[in-house]
């Protein structure tokens, strides 16, 4: 499945899932969340994925955390 706020991509047995928005530090929008839950929901329902390893885009965060600006609320 392709994806537009994150990066996925599988080595045996271990998935990665990589934020990829490092011009906003990985910061954690709404439709990021949601594709994450989407990747993992799909990870968990495939019995060959043993783990599941997490990261960030670019060279300055792992993630920001909140993008207040997307939020909604």
């Amino acid at each position: 499945m392709a994806y537009e706020y994150i990066l996925t991509e599988r080595f045996d047995a271990v998935a990665v899932i990589t934020l990829n928005r490092p011009d906003k530090l990985n910061a954690l929008s709404f439709p990021l969340v949601r594709e994450v839950d989407e990747a993992l929901t799909q990870y968990e329902a495939d019995e060959d994925i043993k783990a599941v390893i997490l990261t960030g885009a670019g060279d300055r965060a792992f993630s920001a955390g909140a993008d207040i600006h997307r939020w909604p609320g």
